[in-house]
């Protein structure tokens, strides 16, 4: 499902604004998370200010703005390039990691993943930068802005956050989804887009799948075959979007694309293993 996802953002991004097409998976996902916690789990929401600075931040560095940045980005590149970026996430979390948590100091072998890692990156979007695709450049280091997004919220999630998971997961969700329509009333014009099947079926899905329904299974997994098992998943997300790119959006992926995918896998390879050594 999160591998889907990028394709589907590419769909909605030709048919609509970003910060609109954000605003209307979170709000659809918040009202699915929160009718399963309130409703099925007969569990209310906590309030208290320190709960609701934790929403505050996890909603928006990890909903609101790496959505919006992605949505942005995938304007300008492929969804299967949006997605092999996206597998940066878990080398910027040990990088981040290193400088704020105090028990997750680099390892050498944690160094040469990073290594594998940036050299990805730079095969994406160095060349496009020596090409003068300016455009492009653009699009994928909004891609990696969002995720080093997604690493700041882990970052975040580890040191501070203590409440249970479905309480932190259903809150966030609400709170990104009241900056997100914040946001898209004030730089777009949800109102104006053409609601109908084919403009409510990549914000209908992203919202069901990808966002509420994978959240879901994300903190049932976690749960029961721990988190460390469940980090691989890290490896199918550019995988699985690339080749939907290429399968399903007709999107060519050059030589160049593939070399950058192989390097990004062999640096989640070496940092997990660093980890799991640790």
């Amino acid at each position: 499902m999160w591998g889907s996802s990028f394709s589907m953002i590419k769909v909605g991004v030709l048919q609509m604004g970003p910060l609109t097409l954000v605003a209307g998976r979170i709000v659809l996902a918040a009202i699915m998370l929160l009718a399963w916690l309130c409703l099925i789990k007969r569990v209310k929401l906590d309030f208290s200010p320190l709960s609701l600075w934790h929403y505050l931040v996890v909603g928006v560095l990890g909903h609101s703005v790496p959505f919006a940045l992605i949505s942005w980005g995938e304007i300008y590149i492929d969804s299967s390039i949006a997605a092999i970026l996206m597998g940066v996430m878990p080398i910027f979390t040990v990088i981040l990691a290193h400088f704020f948590l105090r028990d997750e100091r680099f390892k050498p072998l944690t160094l040469v993943g990073i290594s594998f890692g940036f050299a990805g990156l730079l095969t994406l979007v160095g060349v496009s930068a020596l090409q003068g695709k300016i455009s492009n450049t653009l699009g994928e280091a909004a891609a990696i802005a969002g995720a080093v997004s997604y690493a700041s919220v882990t970052i975040f999630v580890r040191r501070n956050v203590t409440q249970p998971t479905q309480q932190i997961a259903t809150g966030a969700m609400v709170v990104a989804a009241a900056v997100s329509t914040a946001l898209a009333f004030m730089f777009e014009s949800p109102l104006a887009v053409p609601w109908n099947a084919q403009t409510l079926l990549p914000v209908a899905y992203l919202g069901l799948f990808p966002t509420a329904l994978a959240s879901l299974l994300y903190f049932h997994l976690v749960r029961r075959i721990g988190a460390t098992s469940f980090s691989q998943v890290n490896y199918i997300i550019p995988l699985i979007g690339s080749l939907i790119g290429v399968l399903f959006m007709g999107e060519a992926i050059s030589a160049r694309i593939w070399v950058a995918l192989f390097l990004i896998l062999i640096g989640i390879a070496l940092v997990r293993r660093a980890q799991n050594r640790a």
